[in-house]
């Protein structure tokens, strides 16, 4: 559907699935995202491991989290800068997420709060992908 109306699109991963190779038909393979990546989608973390919210884990797991998700992005696949986090459960720790990534997003349907480095999209629809690559091109 890109293709044909000239649209790219960010996608949001959880990467244990993918690094222990299950649930390809709902997760897909490190060499799908590849090819996504390629074409000139973003793939960007939804979070390492699937599991609590923020406000159900520690600080440290959470850094722990967004760490390892990142490493994992960067080191598979080929040419990715992972810079905005979608949170899992639609929350997190701004000033923890602030640490790792330019942006994040909540999944509350809120509107964001300008200046604060959070997207929040409503009905979860990803907008502002050509910012994302703009940013991406000047970090």
């Amino acid at each position: 559907m890109g293709e044909k109306y000239g649209v790219k699109f960010t996608f949001f991963l959880i990467v244990v699935p993918l690094e222990q190779g299950k649930g390809a038909s709902n997760y897909g393979t490190w060499e799908g995202w590849q090819s996504v990546l390629d074409a000139g989608h973003d793939v960007q973390a939804h979070s390492y491991k699937p599991g609590k919210p923020a406000d159900d884990r520690s600080e440290a797991d959470e850094r722990e989290d967004y760490r390892k998700a990142i490493e994992a992005l960067e080191g598979k696949l080929k040419g990715n800068r992972c810079l905005v986090m979608a949170y899992a459960w639609g929350i997190g720790r701004r000033e923890i997420a602030q640490e790792y990534f330019i942006a994040a997003r909540g999944g509350d349907g809120r509107p964001s709060t300008p200046n604060r480095g959070e997207i929040r999209m409503q009905n979860k629809c990803i907008l502002g992908v050509s910012s994302v690559r703009f940013l991406k091109r000047k970090v």
